[in-house]
Order: structure tokens, then sequence, then C-alpha cells
């Protein structure tokens, strides 16, 4: 029987479109219900992985209104960058599974890398430039604007890319812990690899969730 592909996330509260990935309505707060992500289509995620990706280089984007008696919602960049890092992450698995879609992985990945994160306040943000933040990628080699990044950041990021690339999951999450700064790092660095490393965690959580589903139902 074939699966029902949801391409957004309804709220059953005020009757938001969400992304399928919102944990939370976006417009009332309220919860939202789970979707599979192991229904998505590879082009459904090639689809929204490039869409979020292309959005993170905007300080900040505005949502349709539910209805006239409501304002437009600001998504900041943070969040726009959380959900490409939730999406890259997805598309990883997936292409460890399904090794045609590495180049289309690759080429994101490195689309994702050159572009460059903003503060996160949403239309006041301004663009980051010099050494004050991280440029934020995902899942490979992270830069500061004028230094290396700490040496076992990097290293723990391509390995974690690989064990999920692999399906290890188990072991992929306890390779991300090792994803950290040290105090040496200035706190808005920190503070961006906690991002990552929270992102990649919750993501590979609900992978895992999913595969262990798959299993028992077998």
């Amino acid at each position: 029987m074939a699966k029902n592909i949801q391409t957004s996330n309804v709220c059953n509260s005020c009757g938001g479109m969400n992304d399928p990935l919102a944990e939370s309505c976006i417009y009332c707060k309220k919860a939202l219900p789970k979707i599979d992500s192991e229904s998505f289509s590879n082009e459904l995620l090639i689809e929204k992985t490039s869409e979020w990706i292309s959005k993170s280089k905007l300080r900040y984007i505005k949502t349709g209104k539910v209805d006239a008696n409501r304002q437009d919602i600001e998504i900041p960049n943070r969040v726009i960058r959380a959900y490409a890092d939730k999406y890259l992450t997805m598309l990883a698995y997936r292409a460890g599974k399904c090794p045609e879609l590495n180049v289309i992985y690759k080429e994101l990945k490195e689309k994702f890398l050159s572009i460059k994160p903003t503060l996160f306040q949403g239309s006041k943000s301004l663009l980051v430039t010099g050494s004050s933040l991280i440029l934020v990628i995902f899942l490979g080699i992270l830069y500061l604007s004028t230094s290396a990044a700490p040496r076992e950041a990097k290293k723990a990021l391509k390995a974690t890319e690989s064990l999920i690339q692999q399906g290890k999951l188990d072991e992929a999450l306890r390779k991300s812990e090792e994803v950290f700064v040290p105090e040496s790092y200035s706190d808005e660095t920190s503070a961006e690899y906690d991002r990552i490393r929270d992102n990649i965690q919750t993501t590979i959580k609900d992978l895992k969730a999913e595969q262990d589903k798959q299993s028992s139902d077998e």
C-alpha cells in the first residue's frame, strides 16, 4: 500500500500550515501531530532541503496569515538554519541507503557551507561579518571568519556524518557529543556550535525512533 505523503503539517487547533518537521504550530504554538519522515519521497526530501538552504541566506522570512485577524509571523534566520540542518541530516541518512543521492547531498551541503549566518532578531538582524561569529556549515569543515575552528569539533562532525550515512545512528549520537567549543572561544561561537549539535542530535533521535518503529512493525 502506498504511503500517504504529507507536504505540510496542518495545525488541528488553528488550521495553520507548518513545515512537515515542525513540532509546534508557528501561529498558535500548539503541539503538532508527528509526521513520519520515512514517508517522504526522495524528491520531496531534496525539495525541502533545497528550500530551507536557499532561505538560510535571508535575515528572516514571513509566513502567510491564517486569517484576517492575525499578523504575519516572522521566522528568524536561526530557525531557518535549524530546518536546513535537520533536512540535511535526513538527506545524509537517506543517501547512505540510496547512493544515487550522494551527489545532490554533497551539492546541497556545499551550498549551505557557502552561506553566512545572520544575527537572529528577524527584520532587525545584521549580516555577520568579521571574526565575531562562526560561519556555520553542516556536517563538514567549520570555519571561523578569520581563523580555523577547533580541530576536534571538525573531526567529530565529519565522523558523525559518516556514521549517519552508514545508518549507525547510536554511534552517530554518541560521536555528536564531541561537537563543542573550548572556553577560549567567544560566547557567540559556543552558542552556534551548541545549536548545530542540538539540531543534529534531535534529528538523529527522530530518525532512530522511526528506524526502531519500522523494525518492530516487520
